[in-house]
């Protein structure tokens, strides 16, 4: 079964930037397909990052899109993406704003169950 994917308006804006529709679509069906496939990074709470390679880019040319996979609803949040040759890594201000995601996701997420919602 293949995992909805939702996005942050920040994932599609800088997506629409960096990549074609097609390769977009790609990504996005991949990670959709293989949530767990790509590594959490640490102190994020559960977010993980995946390197994509851009057509006709090269090795040094791709992106890393930085993600969280509900494991219980399936569904993988599209937090962001960025070009490798723009960031080397996560920086300890987006690992403590994915942090901050994951939480408040998992708050709303259980606000919604209380209140008799899935």
């Amino acid at each position: 079964m293949r995992a909805a994917v939702f996005a942050t308006s920040r994932y599609e804006r800088d997506a629409k930037r960096l990549l074609t529709e097609v390769e977009i679509q790609t990504m996005e069906a991949s990670l959709a397909a293989d949530p767990e496939a790509h590594p959490v990074v640490p102190g994020t709470g559960g977010v993980r990052k995946a390197r994509w390679s851009r057509q006709g880019q090269g090795k040094r040319g791709g992106v890393r899109v930085i993600y969280y996979y509900w494991v219980s609803d399936h569904e993988v949040y599209m937090l962001y993406v960025y070009a490798k040759n723009e960031q080397a890594d996560m920086d300890a201000a987006g690992r403590k704003a994915a942090l901050k995601f994951v939480e408040a996701l998992k708050r709303g997420k259980e606000n919604n169950r209380g209140k008799g919602r899935p």
